[in-house]
């Protein structure tokens, strides 16, 4: 496996993790009553999204280059 395909690899695996964070962060916000549970919770979801939106970004990138 060429260095390209192991990064490739990499992301991609990164992106499936994140997925997962945002959707079990999402999922408790939507438990607790307690409301600085649920905001912290909800805080949580909020900065995964954030580096979600970066890594796909970067990936778009990452991927330009290696097509090109």
């Amino acid at each position: 496996m060429d260095e390209a395909a192991i990064i490739k690899y990499r992301l991609e695996n990164t992106l499936r993790r994140l997925a997962r964070e945002i959707e079990a962060w999402t999922e408790l916000s939507q438990r607790p009553e307690n409301k600085d549970v649920k905001l912290w919770c909800e805080g949580h979801a909020d900065a995964y999204r954030d580096m979600l939106a970066d890594f796909q970004r970067t990936y778009g990138e990452f991927k330009g280059k290696v097509s090109a």
